[in-house]
């Protein structure tokens, strides 16, 4: 290549990068007087704000390992009673074993190539299972209760229950949640059959309002459960609306987590038909973990507005904050131009 055509390309170069620094430095101003002016004039940004950075001063992401250990346990003992109930439902009736093999078949890459082997083991094993299933569920509920408390205690600074009565409530907590997700199914059952009733099995309509209905009962859900949990689990009292305002939060959130992680793996990646039951694991363990992220936000969130002196905290602070985020824009801007000076020179 001709040297004075390399030259004028890297000519080019430079300017297209001076240019883009340019209007980094340009949008990053622009980012952080705005963050002052939401922080000032906008009390829920205040309080986001205010979450986040005692979310991060706390380490709070790591009683969300502790919380994805336990909380990955307990739905394995879940899966257990699943599958024990799956074993005295489907000899029931010839229409309930049909459906349940061809759920099966979706679930391929768990089960296997074997619908019909899988089920008469569950069948025969039924009993067996859903003794150590219920067993090891009430264990590793109670354990989960115990990681929830734990860091909800430290983001309120609150003492934790001692460890019989933290137990009691671990299985009363359990015992709630599973009534409520058994409500939901059996609302989403009837709410889909009647809808399917009104505007028939198909059609646009039908589509419109499964699609509409189903987020609305999902958040719902979410929102059940974060109220329960945010009442029963912390050891010291919160108003309630605080607690649906945190509730209604971490209920988006998740939200938001499950319909992401579905698309992803449905749609965009093919880890599923890759790597077979090992990425079941995988999309359990990481859809757990951020689930405790959530959880502990929801409850970051609920602390710092019962505390009045933290918002005005970050509101007085917000210039410090500007200058300090100001400053430091304009020494990695610095830093890049210097070394695009120092490499200037397109023979060295």
């Amino acid at each position: 290549m001709p040297p004075q055509l390399v030259s004028c390309l890297y000519i080019f170069g430079m300017n297209i990068i001076e240019k883009t620094l340019d209007l980094e430095s340009r949008v990053s101003s622009w980012a952080i007087k705005l963050y002052g002016t939401l922080v000032s004039r906008r009390r829920w940004f205040a309080v986001l704000v205010a979450s986040l950075r005692r979310f991060w001063q706390q380490r709070i992401y790591y009683y969300s390992g502790y919380f994805t250990y336990n909380a990955f346990l307990a739905l394995l003992a879940l899966l257990m009673v699943a599958i024990s109930i799956v074993g005295f439902i489907s000899p029931s009736s010839s229409a309930a074993q049909e459906a349940i093999l061809d759920a099966f078949k979706t679930l391929r890459p768990v089960l296997g190539d074997n619908p019909q082997e899988a089920l008469a083991q569950m069948q025969a094993y039924r009993q067996v299972i859903g003794i150590l299933g219920i067993l090891a569920l009430v264990w590793t509920g109670t354990k989960l209760f115990r990681a929830l408390e734990w860091g909800f205690s430290e983001i309120t600074g609150s003492k934790r229950r001692s460890y019989l009565k933290g137990r009691l409530l671990g299985m009363l907590l359990i015992s709630v949640i599973g009534l409520a997700f058994t409500i939901s199914i059996v609302f989403n059952l009837i709410v889909s059959t009647l809808w399917s009733a009104i505007a028939g099995e198909q059609g646009f309509f039908h589509d419109v309002g499964i699609y509409a209905f189903s987020p609305i009962i999902s958040l719902a859900l979410n929102t059940i459960l974060f109220v329960l949990m945010y009442r029963l689990i912390p050891t010291v009292k919160q108003r309630f609306r605080y607690i649906l305002i945190g509730a209604v939060f971490a209920g988006g959130l998740m939200l938001l987590v499950q319909y992401g992680l579905s698309f992803y793996f449905g749609v965009v990646s093919d880890v599923p038909t890759t790597y077979g039951s090992i990425s079941f694991a995988i999309v359990l363990i990481l859809f757990v973990h951020i689930v405790g992220m959530i959880c502990f936000f929801g409850e970051e969130i609920i602390f710092v507005m019962s505390n009045e002196d933290i918002i005005e905290d970050v509101t007085a602070r917000q210039e410090e904050m500007q200058q300090m985020m100001l400053d430091w824009v304009e020494r990695t801007t610095r830093r890049l131009r210097a070394r695009l000076e120092r490499n200037s020179d397109p023979s060295g």
